[in-house]
């Protein structure tokens, strides 16, 4: 966990009897999870319904199901040392989960619910619903009646298993009912994203983060599609996957937020860290050559005038020509998917003959989009990623500005938690190959005083 930085973690509840994805005994228990995350720096959201064995879980009584509340909440305040609970998840995937032995809708069992939270846990924050997909009816029916029983929760939660194409529209969506609601901005949690056929795919993984950063999500964490104690799928038989690279890199960028403006098949997400001088950038998405221009990245002067280049998928290089820079492939091969447990092609440096030269406006470090991001109401972002003045892919372009980064990435994993169909007993596993993996670019540049907008275009 400590090479990707992790900073959320979503768990089985303690004491729990959930037996996920054929699991021959509960595993995942917060208590016991709880140590290595906060020795990581991460936080963990609780997920309480994993109480229950079974998916959709084996629902007893209401006075079984306050008495486990009651209990869990005490364990964790009976342990001292757990300090990085960020959040109580009262149930997961209602929509279809929530049961009709229950004698109630969802909707009052929530009320119910929150309210026996608040009376042993009265200032933790209540995450919910964790609808299994973006519905604006059922979260309108949801959020109206708790803001009417005063059972808001503090962080909104739902799943994104529909593909990447979904996740700004709906986001957008739920910030307008928030608004049509007279609710006041909540931060998001896409605590369940990706379906089977993306889980494992990098440049898949990156088109979710990408849009994650870019409309201001609080944290996101990978389906749990696969056997516990894989770290969702990063890892295959203790090694790392291919996904797990794109997440490293994803993790290993510092600094600024540089704004993104994808195409239809390319998306990134990009940083520049000023004091080391570095803008980083990690793309993905369309199959075949493809080319990344990034402009205004400095005023003349490279600090490294052999700019590197990390990629997933073959061997590129960077031209720089003006004010922008062009990654292109330095070879124009058949790329091989990247197979799992073998590290991607780290440093590559242009030929002694193809010294880029550099002139025009500097790359813009400060932090209007974080500013604009709260004066709209939103909360900040809260990764070290980017988001930044790159366009990804074929016929693109793009300009923007950048805001801070936090030191470690929102982006979480669940492991020994559960998941909508992936859970109960089946277990589907899913392989990268045969797709395009991210690739990151890396390049250090000299920054004067002034700052001026960057921009980039893929084509």
């Amino acid at each position: 966990m400590q090479p990707l930085k992790l900073h959320q973690l979503r768990q089985p509840p303690p004491l729990h009897q959930h037996r996920p994805n054929g699991a021959p005994a509960p595993v995942g228990d917060t208590l016991v999870v709880a140590a290595n995350a906060k020795a990581i720096g991460a936080v963990i959201t609780v997920d309480m319904a994993d109480s229950f064995d079974g998916f959709p879980y084996w629902w007893t009584n209401w006075n079984d199901w306050y008495s486990r509340i009651d209990k869990m909440i005490a364990a964790v305040k009976a342990r001292p040392d757990i300090t990085n609970i960020d959040a109580w998840e009262p149930w997961n995937e209602p929509d279809w989960t929530w049961p009709s032995a229950s004698g109630v809708p969802f909707n009052e069992g929530w009320v119910r619910t929150y309210q026996r939270i608040r009376q042993s846990e009265p200032n933790q924050a209540i995450m919910g619903p964790s609808y299994s997909r973006w519905d604006v009816n059922w979260m309108r029916s949801f959020l109206g009646n708790a803001k009417a029983t005063g059972t808001l929760p503090q962080v909104v939660s739902w799943h994104e298993l529909s593909g990447w194409q979904q996740v700004t529209g709906n986001v957008r969506a739920y910030r307008a009912l928030e608004r049509e609601l007279g609710i006041s901005p909540r931060p998001i949690s896409i605590n369940e994203y990706a379906m089977p056929s993306e889980i494992d795919v990098p440049s898949s993984a990156n088109h979710y983060v990408a849009q994650f950063e870019r409309e201001g999500v609080r944290d996101a964490e990978r389906a749990f599609w696969y056997e516990w104690g894989t770290l969702n799928g990063l890892l295959h038989n203790g090694r790392p996957t291919a996904s797990y690279w794109m997440y490293k890199w994803y993790a290993d960028q510092t600094g600024n937020i540089v704004k993104v403006t994808p195409t239809t098949s390319n998306d990134g997400v990009a940083a520049y860290d000023p004091g080391s001088r570095t803008f980083s950038l990690v793309f993905g998405g369309q199959s075949g050559d493809n080319s990344i221009r990034v402009d205004g990245i400095g005023a003349g002067l490279l600090r490294d005038r052999h700019p590197r280049v990390r990629a997933g998928l073959g061997t590129h290089h960077r031209r720089v020509r003006g004010d922008h820079a062009v990654v292109e492939p330095l070879h124009r091969h058949r790329r091989e998917p990247h197979r799992p447990g073998r590290q991607p092609e780290r440093q590559r440096r242009l030929p002694p003959d193809d010294h880029p030269e550099v002139t025009g406006a500097a790359l813009e470090t400060g932090r209007r989009l974080a500013d604009e991001r709260q004066a709209g109401g939103g909360p900040p972002l809260s990764r070290t990623m980017s988001s930044g003045s790159f366009q990804a892919g074929k016929d693109s372009a793009a300009s923007g500005c950048s805001r801070p980064k936090h030191a470690r990435p929102r982006l979480a994993a669940q492991d020994g938690g559960h998941r909508a169909v992936r859970q109960q007993g089946t277990h589907r596993e899913v392989s990268g190959a045969g797709s395009p993996a991210a690739a990151q670019t890396s390049s250090s540049a000299v920054m004067p005083g002034q700052t001026a907008p960057a921009c980039a275009t893929a084509f």
